[in-house]
């Protein structure tokens, strides 16, 4: 019976392996993270080269990694692919909506969240899900017009925390955090930023609940995460 029961085990763990990545968003010709409808859901940007993050007490020369290497790029596209999103890196309609933000939130034992704004100058919309990446299937969904109200604070915070121009995490070792993933495409092009657990004072946290607030939603993991961020003396 041991014999038995942990080969159970095995076959399971390969089960749910499985499931947690329910669409690999890779091209199988040329390795690319696209979306359902092959549009590649990262600009050749993501892939400039930086200098590694670099701890205190490593006296090496930081190696040079990509702004997002593959496997941040293969974790942000299989929870974009679990609610269906598509790619933003070339506006739909760039005529009716100039600009467009999402943020994705996941952690690997919860639901996916994406919250998207797409902002015209006559009107703006939200498109929220949640999924499941296990079960492939919506948990909610909405989608709604923003009033002009909405759309103005939502630049207003953009402008204030300066999300897109905020720096990196130091370093951040973050065991079991949530993933905070933020796209943004408009007249400065794409551009992101990845952050993990943040603290209720960072510009990602701020932009985030301001995000979810706007969905009504008054349940869920972020709204979990949300209520029970840590407070930092010092973080931009």
């Amino acid at each position: 019976m041991p014999g038995f029961l942990g080969g159970g085990r095995a076959r399971w763990a390969v089960v749910f392996a499985l499931l947690a990545h329910p669409a690999i968003a890779l091209s199988p010709s040329s390795g690319r993270f696209v979306d359902s409808q092959g549009r590649d859901y990262f600009s050749p940007e993501t892939s400039a080269l930086v200098p590694e993050c670099q701890y205190s007490w490593d006296k090496d020369p930081p190696k040079l990694v990509p702004l997002l290497t593959d496997s941040d790029k293969d974790r942000v596209a299989v929870n974009l692919r679990a609610t269906r999103e598509p790619s933003i890196v070339r506006i739909a309609r760039p005529s009716q909506y100039e600009e467009v933000l999402r943020f994705t939130w996941w952690h690997e034992m919860w639901s996916t969240t994406t919250i998207r704004i797409e902002l015209g100058p006559e009107k703006s919309r939200l498109i929220a899900k949640q999924a499941s990446r296990f079960y492939r299937q919506y948990e909610r969904r909405l989608a709604r017009t923003l009033t002009d109200d909405e759309a103005s604070q939502i630049r207003t915070l953009l402008a204030e925390t300066r999300l897109f121009d905020s720096r990196p995490d130091d370093c951040a070792i973050i065991l079991d955090g949530t993933n905070w993933f933020f796209e943004s495409n408009g007249s400065k092009g794409y551009d992101f930023v990845q952050r993990t657990s943040p603290g209720a004072n960072a510009p990602a946290y701020i932009i985030g609940k301001h995000l979810f607030g706007l969905t009504g939603w008054k349940s869920g993991a972020l709204q979990y995460a949300i209520e029970n961020a840590r407070i930092d003396k010092d973080e931009n």
